[in-house]
């Protein structure tokens, strides 16, 4: 499992996301809604060991419950936004 950080978190905007790779790994980070229907695809690629942040804006978005999904060749983290405007 990848440790992850999401802040802040409520967001009204903007959000960040921070995890850290211990080896490399391809990587697919998802945006679903509450129903579980797939928001935005924010990544989907091959990244080298190391930490990284990923700016997520979510303006558009209305307000509610959304889960981010980290899924690499060796593990899937989630993480739950809370979006209020």
């Amino acid at each position: 499992m990848i440790e992850t950080n999401l802040f802040p978190n409520p967001s009204n905007g903007n959000s960040t996301l921070q995890f850290y790779l211990p080896k490399s790994s391809n990587i697919e980070i998802v945006i679903y809604d509450i129903l579980g229907n797939k928001i935005e695809v924010v990544e989907n690629e091959h990244c080298s060991a190391g930490k990284y942040l990923f700016d997520l804006n979510v303006s558009d978005y209305i307000s509610g419950i959304y889960t981010i999904s980290i899924t690499t060749d060796y593990s899937k983290s989630i993480e739950k936004l809370i979006i209020n405007r």
